[in-house]
């Protein structure tokens, strides 16, 4: 009798968490980060780069040059649930590594470049 009440009460708290869910998914801001080495990209070995919001990463990526060939510009896309991010990279420049720190305020279906050339 017990479960009889109890399965539609927890059916529908199932239901509302899927919905609210849903809805902060679609409140989220959709955009591309760029991260674009300029001059220096012949020198650059790696980078490793993460978007954070509050403390949280929210996207990453990581390239490593190969042999013989540039590294080219780094990019991903992001979902963030808020417009103001932190991005934290790690390039490793002619086998030295540098952390560099930007921060953006992203907006839907943009395309964010960070230009770092400058200080590698």
């Amino acid at each position: 009798m017990l479960r009889k009440r109890i399965g539609p009460i927890a059916f529908v708290l199932a239901m509302g968490l899927l919905v609210r869910e849903q809805c902060v998914k679609s409140q989220r801001t959709h955009s591309t980060i760029v991260i674009n080495t300029g001059m220096s990209e012949p020198k650059v070995d790696a980078i490793d780069a993460r978007v954070m919001v509050e403390g949280e990463p929210f996207g990453e990526v990581k390239r490593t040059r190969l042999n013989g060939m540039q590294i080219g510009d780094a990019s991903f896309k992001v979902s963030l649930p808020k417009p103001d991010a932190v991005v934290e990279m790690d390039i490793t420049v002619s086998g030295t590594p540098k952390h560099l720190t930007r921060r953006i305020h992203a907006v839907d279906d943009a395309t964010i470049t960070i230009n770092v050339g400058d200080e590698l």
